[in-house]
């Protein structure tokens, strides 16, 4: 079953449906038997610096927002 959300579903069909022919055609030959099995392996690429560097600012930003927001509301209720 191919998880068609993931970033790679794309190569991954692509390697499915090759395994698929490939399968077809061997069997087709009698090359192999019919119990031939592929294994495909996925290695997704590493994080860049680039983007854990962004992932970063928005975690900053976001708690910087967030404690702005909880100090305007302990200001509010002591007016």
């Amino acid at each position: 079953m191919v998880n068609a959300t993931s970033q790679s579903a794309v190569g991954i069909y692509g390697a499915f449906a090759h395994t698929a022919f490939l399968r077809h055609y061997l069997e087709a030959n009698t090359a192999i038997e019919p119990t031939f099995k592929l294994q495909i392996n996925d290695v997704p690429f590493p994080i860049s610096k680039q983007l854990q560097s962004l992932n970063k600012t928005i975690a900053g930003t976001n708690a910087a927002i967030l404690m702005t927001i909880a100090w305007m509301m302990i200001s509010d209720s002591l007016v």
